[in-house]
């Protein structure tokens, strides 16, 4: 069913399976869908764009995830929206045409998107990130026998170990090149949505998973429009224990947004070495925070009964997830909570 734009508010609508578009005062934007997105750029346009690439966004930000979201009541000078612009399914290469093994045929049956259907109102000017789930049937959510987000080596064995994940990553090519170049175009298509000032890709990646998603980070970067930041979630063990976000190229990513809840068994570790005042090990992690409206340690965080890091929560942003849809209430009582840490401090204006 199609849907229009209303008093002017910013809306998205589906066109169909294999596209996605935003109408904004009356403009249509075409986004996901197109074969491999914008052309890669070159390695001296790489360069400048990292050097240019600063996220201009407010200190909240709300996920809106794939729901009828209606945010026309948030003041776009204090409050962003990081909504759901679609969701990206790998699945293994061998599931594609017979014969057809890593091949760009074979990326087109295996790599299957799946757009937002749900509509999105916020008001005009409204800072917006464009975020990308991406999963596959090995990832920490979907493995057979994994025990949630933290599945597989847990948390403790990695600060043991230093949070080297060397010997556990496999040297076995999950999915191929074409399957990659195709993700990577899905997902950089995306900032040509209007209002759109970041990217964020949300990819649970198993150990196993990581190099691929490396190099993933590296092509849509590499597809990006100059300026355009490119975020990402990232679990809290990859922040603490497991720091292969240390080795991306500098510049690759502006920001790695820890996620303090879905944590799994490793919630008790996170939680701990929260508490404590560590600073987080992977520098990526140190900018922003990512809690949940109904987890009690990430309320505990948004209360200040939990300071993240010693000295204070010296945080850019905070992106907050509700099962639930928004309503004013919630969001202005959040916004007080925010408003509270460190009200002192040059970072917290």
């Amino acid at each position: 069913m199609r849907r229009f734009v209303v008093a002017g508010l910013l809306k998205l609508r589906s066109l169909s399976t294999a596209s996605l578009a935003v109408l904004a005062m009356g403009a249509m934007i075409p986004t996901i869908g197109s074969r491999y997105g914008p052309s890669p750029l070159s390695a001296s346009e790489v360069s400048f764009a990292r050097s240019r690439n600063a996220m201009h966004l407010p200190r909240v930000m709300l996920w809106a995830w794939e729901r009828p979201e209606d945010l026309r009541f948030i003041d776009p000078r204090t409050i962003g929206v990081a909504f759901l612009a679609g969701t990206i399914e790998i699945r293994s290469p061998d599931a594609g045409s017979a014969g057809s093994n890593g091949s760009a045929a074979s990326a087109e049956t295996t790599v299957v998107l799946h757009p937002r259907l749900q509509p999105l109102l916020v008001p005009p000017e409204t800072a917006l990130v464009a975020v990308v789930r991406v999963e596959t049937p090995n990832d920490l959510w979907h493995r057979p026998g994994a025990a949630g987000v933290g599945a597989g080596e847990g948390l403790g064995e990695q600060l043991r170990a230093g949070g080297s994940s060397a010997s556990s990553a496999s040297a076995t090519a999950l999915y191929s090149e074409a399957q990659r170049v195709r993700v990577a175009g899905m997902i950089a298509s995306v900032a040509g949505i209007r209002g759109v000032r970041a990217v964020q890709v949300d990819y649970d990646a198993t150990r196993s998973e990581q190099s691929f998603y490396r190099k993933l980070l590296e092509d849509v970067r590499s597809r990006l429009p100059r300026g355009m930041p490119l975020s990402m979630t990232a679990l809290a063990s990859w922040c603490i224990g497991d720091t292969w976000l240390n080795s991306l190229p500098e510049g690759t990513i502006e920001e790695a947004v820890p996620m303090l809840f879905r944590m799994g068994p490793d919630a008790a570790n996170v939680a701990a070495f929260v508490q404590q005042g560590n600073p987080f090990r992977a520098q990526a992690c140190r900018a922003s925070l990512g809690v949940s409206t109904d987890e009690a340690f990430s309320q505990a965080v948004l209360d200040g009964k939990v300071k993240p890091l010693a000295g204070g929560r010296n945080f850019r942003r905070v992106y907050i997830f509700s099962n639930r849809a928004w309503t004013s209430g919630g969001v202005k009582q959040i916004l007080a909570e925010v408003n509270k840490w460190d009200a002192d401090s040059p970072e917290s204006r």
